[in-house]
């Protein structure tokens, strides 16, 4: 049977890595990560090898299975490495998402503030406009008055008042004309002031602009390594979800009262065992506590929104569909008349996600915080739609029902915890529809 070592294989993973991996850049990380996966692809190409040689020799059984699990826990801290990875990659994604709206809302403002400019030009340009013409209109007019001196008037004989009147009026004309060059060489110095202005926001926005493209370039980059990662991750698993098969069908065909079969199910045991403390070691650090009861009253829903649901194992005692042996299954097993495979899994209570990733005991699955220390897991999924630190609703589909990990065929593993202690889901928690 594959050695079902838990999410131990990460803890493995990062203790063998030195404090300086942590001082070291994203990027620098993601180089460490993937040389990992590749010294991790070569055991598992050597095991390969080693399978081939042996493959057949009944002499060999425990040799043989023993490379099969080898391969198992490889791939398994490969897929590790890769989630890592994408884990680092998705928070760049994220922060390059921020940037963007940051820059476009920069560009959104000095647009405004350049529309803005623009239009007071365009005032101050009609203004100046206005001002030209009044002083075309003075000069025609001191053209077509200007015969008469001020010198022919006193010499006339005529009333001195006369004089007088011409005087002021000549006075008060050209302080006038006086006021509108002044206001005209104001406007103009406003408009220049102005224009320069609009160069600044254009240069402005045009830097702003060039920073958004450089920012969606590494962006769609980040993206596509994403999905490199992504698509490595799936291979890993369809890689594991073959090699158990394979170390199943060999473990039910061995003597029960063989060495061999009697060391398989230890470890076995042990590994179940490890993946059942990594679990509770993320929970406490991760989850909530309490007295269990439900935030805010109400009850659980059904995890399967279908009416003909069947529970194919109970919680408690039951044999082991792997070793036979009798042990103790910590939640419901629920499946579909008519085919469970891709159905929806929805979340039984309102929560946040504070696991959602791989591991060959349980394959796909996730865990939800409903806090005051009541937790529900969901395992063996073909798919999570929801991932951690997602917050998620009563009824929202999280997962499609599959059969990866340890799974005899399409079904949900369904789990409730209390302050980390598994509890019966039949007994107040949930109810056949």
């Amino acid at each position: 049977m594959a050695v079902l070592c838990a999410v131990m294989a990460a803890v493995v993973l990062f203790s063998a890595l030195s404090p300086a991996v942590y001082a070291q850049t994203d990027e620098e990380r993601i180089k460490e990560l993937q040389r990992q996966a590749d010294e991790l692809q070569k055991k598992i190409d050597a095991a390969n090898e080693q399978l081939k040689k042996i493959a057949g020799d009944k002499a060999q059984e425990q040799k043989y299975i023993n490379e099969l699990n080898a391969q198992i826990e490889a791939l398994q801290k490969q897929i590790n490495a890769y989630n890592s990875s994408i884990d680092i990659i998705d928070s760049q994604i994220k922060s390059l998402d921020n940037q963007i709206i940051e820059t476009k809302s920069k560009i959104s403002k000095k647009e405004a503030e350049k529309q803005k400019l623009e239009e007071e030009v365009a005032a101050l340009e009609g203004e100046i406009d206005d001002t030209y013409l009044k002083l075309k209109e003075r000069l025609r007019a001191i053209y077509m008055n200007g015969t008469t001196s001020d010198w022919e008037i006193l010499l006339s004989g005529k009333d001195l008042s006369m004089y007088f009147l011409r005087t002021e009026l000549t006075e008060g004309i050209a302080k006038h004309d006086n006021q509108l060059i002044a206001g005209l060489k104001e406007r103009i110095s406003a408009l220049q002031s102005k224009k320069e202005q609009i160069k600044k926001e254009i240069d402005e926005i045009n830097e702003e602009q060039q920073k958004l493209k450089q920012q969606q370039d590494t962006l769609d980059e980040k993206k596509d390594a994403l999905n490199t990662q992504k698509k490595k991750v799936s291979s890993s698993k369809s890689t594991i979800n073959t090699k158990l098969e394979e170390s199943t069908k060999l473990l039910r065909t061995l003597n029960k009262e063989s060495e061999t079969y009697k060391k398989l199910v230890k470890k076995y045991e042990q590994d179940k065992a490890e993946f059942e403390a990594e679990i509770n070691r993320i929970l406490n650090n991760e989850s909530s506590s309490g007295s269990g009861s439900i935030v805010g009253g109400g009850k659980m829903i059904w995890p399967v929104p279908y009416s003909n649901c069947y529970i194919t194992s109970p919680y408690g005692y039951r044999n082991d569909p792997f070793t036979g042996k009798w042990t103790g299954h910590g939640g419901v097993d629920i499946s579909i008349r008519g085919g469970a495979y891709g159905k929806n899994i929805v979340a039984v209570l309102d929560g946040t996600v504070v696991i959602a990733t791989y591991h060959y005991s349980y394959g796909n699955y996730l865990a939800i915080d409903h806090g005051n220390g009541l937790v529900t897991i969901y395992a063996h999924c073909s798919k999570l739609l929801v991932g951690k630190g997602d917050r998620v609703k009563q009824g929202q589909v999280i997962a499609l029902i599959g059969s990866t990990g340890s799974s005899t065929g399409p079904h949900l593993h369904f789990e409730v915890r209390v302050n980390n202690v598994r509890q019966d889901p039949m007994k107040g928690y949930i109810s056949l529809p």
